[in-house]
């Protein structure tokens, strides 16, 4: 997550925009892994594997060390880009905004062993599960994004999009 490459916010007191990429792990039986972390007032937060993309890399070379600092898996074959997001949001008192260029990837389930983790994430992320949908569907925590199950049952319905799809929050 850290080093990201920033662009400038749109209003003098934005803070800049950081460029993030990352990855929907679908496994054999079409579960999704995703990283949980909770806020200071207790709520659960799940986020597909991602971090910053760092000056002069390639979103997709970012979203591949993201997986491998993130999870330990390697060898990891992207299957397309599918969506863009403009994300803005408070995490621990501070405004942040993320342009996020998302992934996705088929893998064998496996289990994650984080390899690079930043002194934060070690702090921030609580654990690692597989979801299917029906667990994305009946979850009372928050998925990022919000609409997690639609879109990624869209996803796997119609397959990588020709074009990035232009998602909400």
């Amino acid at each position: 997550m850290a080093g990201a490459t920033a662009v400038e916010g749109t209003a003098a007191t934005d803070p800049p925009t950081r460029a993030v990429a990352r990855v929907l792990l679908i496994d054999e039986a079409e579960r999704v892994l995703l990283l949980s972390t909770r806020d200071a007032d207790g709520t659960m937060y799940w986020f597909a594997p991602g971090g910053g993309i760092d000056p002069d890399e390639d979103a997709a070379a970012a979203a591949l060390r993201e997986v491998w600092e993130e999870t330990g898996l390697r060898d990891v074959q992207l299957d397309g880009e599918v969506w863009h997001r403009r994300h803005r949001f408070t995490w621990r008192s501070a405004e942040h905004h993320q342009f996020e260029r998302w992934f996705l990837a088929r893998v064998h389930a496996f289990n994650p062993v984080p390899q690079a983790l930043t002194e934060v994430e070690q702090e921030e992320i609580a654990e690692y599960r597989w979801w299917s949908l029906s667990d994305l569907e009946a979850t009372n925590d928050v998925l990022n994004p919000r609409a997690l199950a639609q879109l990624l049952g869209s996803l796997l319905a119609t397959g990588v999009p020709p074009r990035p799809i232009e998602i909400g929050v």
